[in-house]
C-alpha cells in the first residue's frame, strides 16, 4: 500500500503487517452522507447542460435546413 503525505514528505511503502491510521476527523468526514445543497448544485448544473445541449441542437438543425433549400 503507498502512503502519500501532503506536506511535503515523500511517499512510503507501508509493508502488510502495518496498518494505515486514517484520523478520526478524516474517518467521519468518510462516514457522511454527502450534503444536500452539493447534489442540488450538480443537478442544476446538470439541467443548465442539458438546456444548452437542447439549444445548440436545436440551432444546428435549422442552419443545416437553411443550406438544404439554399442547394
Amino acid at each position: 500500500m503507498l502512503v502519500i503525505c501532503l506536506f511535503g514528505i515523500k511517499p512510503t511503502l507501508a509493508s502488510s503487517t502495518e496498518q494505515v491510521v486514517i484520523p478520526a476527523k478524516s474517518a467521519q468526514i468518510i462516514k457522511e452522507k454527502p450534503k444536500r445543497e452539493l447534489s442540488l448544485f450538480f443537478i442544476i448544473g446538470i439541467i443548465i447542460n442539458l438546456v444548452m445541449l437542447s439549444v445548440i441542437l436545436v440551432w444546428a438543425v435549422k442552419e443545416w435546413k437553411k443550406t438544404d433549400k439554399k442547394n
